[in-house]
């Protein structure tokens, strides 16, 4: 049969009680760090970024885009407001809501029927 011994109980600082007559420090904080560092390293392999050398012209698009980039948008967009009465204008109320013809407009498709 076993036999009974005594168990001398420590606090570790995080309030874990362990039997400090078999553990030198606590297993429920190493357990704890374990699993932290464990998250820690999946954490890095996430963010790691694989390595891409950028061809001549990613290079140049980026440095294009940084430099010009807003000048650009600038631009696009000021044209796309002065053209937007003209675009509205030139929309045809024959189209749906997708830029197709609706059927039964034109003059062959309203007597092709009748033929």
């Amino acid at each position: 049969m076993d036999e009974i011994r005594e168990v001398q109980v420590v606090k570790c600082d995080k309030g874990h009680l362990y039997a400090a007559n078999e553990y030198k420090t606590c297993p429920y904080c190493k357990i704890y760090e374990k699993k932290k560092e464990e998250e820690a390293q999946r954490i890095r392999a996430v963010k790691a970024r694989e390595l891409h050398v950028n061809t001549r012209w990613e290079n140049f698009r980026l440095w294009f885009d940084d430099h010009f980039g807003t000048l650009f948008s600038v631009i696009w967009t000021t044209i796309k407001i002065i053209t937007a009465p003209l675009r509205l204008i030139a929309k045809s109320g024959y189209e749906n809501q997708h830029g197709e013809w609706s059927r039964g407009t034109s003059y062959s498709e309203q007597h092709r029927w009748h033929r």
